[in-house]
């Protein structure tokens, strides 16, 4: 396939646009700094100082251990480490194993337009059919009323992307309590790519999606460490969802990816262990 063809990303067209022409890119999210120096002397340090090896599939225990704490430091949910946290090769990887794992040839998999590009395609590769909402301005809402009109007996998954790009949208109280009362009253599950949770504005607050009464069985919060720390080329992502949902996403994230770089892993551990005033300056 080359670069030519119908499926290339709007990411990667509007890139080779910008490079052909020598313009400003404004198809990718790149940060504007190339992320701390401290972090990045971490990783350079950890390739001599931990197994270059394969890690555990699901992710160094330092890593695992600092999400999880930070989790708790940031939302007050406690989260074990063990059994409902797992590394990914970025949130798009995370993103594919979810939804890979979740959904079934015939599923139906509702997305609210506008939405990233690449949420579609992977519910598609997984033989689901992919049912768009369209949010409308001003407001950008998501109300029960309107989401249950697209439900069926072949809905099976929700994707919400919380703060949402390229909206930036940010759902609230009601909107998150209605997609939980839509997901347990038709046996459904929701994935929430939450990569942007820490780059909220005007006082606003994020709620992670496992926060959600309900949703404690039912929920996949996706995040990215790149996104987080403007470290975005390392491509460090994670999962947190039940024991049982992780053990049902593991199965295949073993086949896409495996692992991820062990020193950029424990790079992000340290990353993890920032003070509360690094979040409140990021944007």
């Amino acid at each position: 396939m080359t670069s030519k063809s119908k499926d290339i990303t709007i990411f990667q067209k509007m890139t080779e646009l910008s490079i052909k022409y020598n313009s400003i890119n404004l198809g990718q999210g790149f940060p504007d700094e190339d992320g701390p120096s401290d972090i990045i002397n971490k990783a350079a340090e950890s390739l001599h100082k931990i197994s270059n090896q394969y890690p555990p599939m699901r992710g160094l225990e330092s890593l695992r251990k600092n999400i999880s704490t930070h989790i708790k430091n940031h939302y007050k949910l406690s989260i074990n480490w063990e059994n409902e946290v797992m590394v990914t090769n970025g949130a798009t990887e995370a993103l594919a194993s979810s939804i890979l794992a979740l959904t079934k040839p015939g599923d139906e998999v509702i997305i609210f337009e506008p939405a990233y590009d690449s949420y579609k395609p992977i519910v598609e590769k997984a033989g689901g059919t992919a049912i768009s909402i369209p949010l409308m301005p001003p407001n950008w809402e998501v109300t029960y009323e309107q989401l249950n009109k697209y439900i069926n007996s072949k809905s099976k998954l929700i994707i919400l992307n919380n703060p949402m790009n390229p909206l930036g949208k940010v759902f609230n109280s009601n909107e998150l309590e209605s997609i939980s009362k839509i997901v347990n009253e038709n046996n459904m599950y929701v994935i929430s790519d939450e990569v942007h949770e820490h780059i909220i504005f005007d006082d606003r607050k994020h709620l992670p999606i496992i926060s959600i009464k309900g949703l404690e069985k039912r929920s996949v919060k996706i995040g990215s460490a790149g996104k987080t720390f403007s470290l975005t080329g390392w491509k460090i992502g994670f999962i947190i969802a039940s024991d049982e949902l992780i053990n049902l996403i593991s199965n295949m994230h073993q086949y896409i990816t495996f692992t991820a770089p062990p020193n950029l892993q424990e790079a992000i551990a340290y990353a993890y262990e920032k003070p509360d005033s690094y979040y409140k300056n990021l944007f």
